[in-house]
C-alpha cells in the first residue's frame, strides 16, 4: 500500500500555471447556433482533435497546451468540454476560499489536465496536453517503453535561468504500468541535482491511472484527512534512502518548454525491502 505526495500536488494545482495560461483576452458572446457541440474549431484539431464547440471563443494553441478564454461560466464550458469526444472529470470545484476548477480529459489512452478559472460573465482555461516521453524503471519493478506523459503540475520561472521547478508527472504505460512522478530541481541547462526531500516515484498496475488515485487523494485532503493517512492499495511508493547512498541527477537541454531525462537511482518502497533505478523523460510549461 503506497501514498501519494498530496501536499506538493495541492501545492501546484493552486499555483502551478492556473493563471500563467489565461490568455487576457476579451471573450465574444456565445452564439449557440454557430457554437455547436458537434463542430471542431480549426485552431485546435491539429494539436487536440476531438475538441467541439469552442468557434466563439478565444482560443490559443501549441504543442504543449490550449489556453481558452469564454464568455460563459466555467460550469457551462466544463460541459462543452465534455460534450466533446473527451470524457472531462473534475478533480477539484470551487470551495470556500479555492475559486478553481481542476480537473482530468481522457480520450483513447490520452489524458491532459484541464485548469479552469472563473471571472466575472466569463471563464479562463488551460489544457495541458499529453505526450510520449522515454520511461525505464529496473530493481524492484520492470517498466521500459514509451509512455502516455502529462505534467499536472510545472511551476518555474522560465527567466530565471537558475531558478527551480517542482514537478509533477503522470506517466501511463508501457503496458498496464502508471507512475506517478514528484521532484524538484534546478531548471539551469546541463546536468543539476535533485533535491531528496521533493523526491518520490508511486506506480501501480493495472487499469486505472494514477492520476485517477490523486483525485481521491486531493479530495480526501481538501476534506480533513490527515495525508499521512491516505493510502491506495496496489500502489507502491519509492523515495530516497537516506541511510545509504542515493544517486539523482536531472539534464536539461532545453527550458522553454522545459525538457530533459530524470535519473534516479537507489529509490527504496516504504518498508526499506525494494530498490529501483528510474529513468524518464519529461516536457512540461509553466
Amino acid at each position: 500500500m503506497g501514498r501519494l505526495r498530496v501536499p506538493a500536488a495541492a501545492t501546484l494545482l493552486l499555483i502551478g500555471g492556473l493563471l500563467s495560461g489565461c490568455t487576457g483576452a476579451t471573450p465574444p458572446p456565445p452564439t449557440a447556433e454557430a457554437d455547436a457541440a458537434t463542430t471542431p474549431d480549426p485552431a485546435i484539431a491539429a494539436t487536440t482533435p476531438g475538441l467541439f464547440g469552442l468557434s466563439n471563443a478565444v482560443v490559443t494553441a501549441t504543442d504543449d497546451r490550449i489556453t481558452i478564454d469564454y464568455s460563459v461560466d466555467c460550469t457551462t464550458l466544463g460541459s462543452i468540454l465534455d460534450a466533446g469526444q473527451w470524457a472531462v472529470d473534475m478533480m477539484v470545484e470551487p470551495t470556500g476560499a479555492l475559486d478553481l476548477y481542476l480537473g482530468a480529459m481522457r480520450l483513447e489512452g490520452r489524458t491532459a489536465i484541464l485548469r479552469m478559472t472563473p471571472s466575472t460573465g466569463s471563464c479562463s482555461a488551460t489544457i495541458d496536453l499529453p505526450s510520449e516521453q522515454a520511461l525505464r524503471i529496473t530493481g524492484a519493478d520492470s517498466i521500459d517503453g514509451t509512455a502516455q506523459y502529462v505534467a499536472f503540475g510545472c511551476a518555474y520561472d522560465p527567466g530565471d535561468e537558475d531558478g527551480a521547478v517542482s514537478l509533477t508527472a503522470s506517466y501511463d504505460g508501457p503496458g498496464d504500468a502508471h507512475v506517478l512522478v514528484d521532484a524538484a530541481f534546478t531548471t539551469a541547462m546541463g546536468t543539476n541535482e535533485i533535491d531528496p526531500d521533493g523526491l518520490d516515484v508511486s506506480i501501480s498496475h493495472g487499469d486505472a491511472s494514477l492520476l485517477s488515485l490523486l483525485d481521491q487523494a486531493i479530495g480526501l485532503s481538501l476534506g480533513g484527512e490527515d495525508e499521512s493517512e491516505i493510502a491506495f492499495d496496489g500502489v507502491t511508493t519509492y523515495a530516497p534512502d537516506y541511510d545509504g547512498d542515493v544517486a539523482g541527477s536531472v539534464t536539461i537541454t532545453s527550458r522553454d518548454p522545459l525538457i530533459g531525462t530524470l535519473d534516479l537511482t537507489g529509490l527504496v518502497d516504504e518498508d526499506g525491502d525494494a530498490t529501483i533505478d528510474v529513468t524518464a523523460a519529461f516536457r512540461c510549461v509553466p
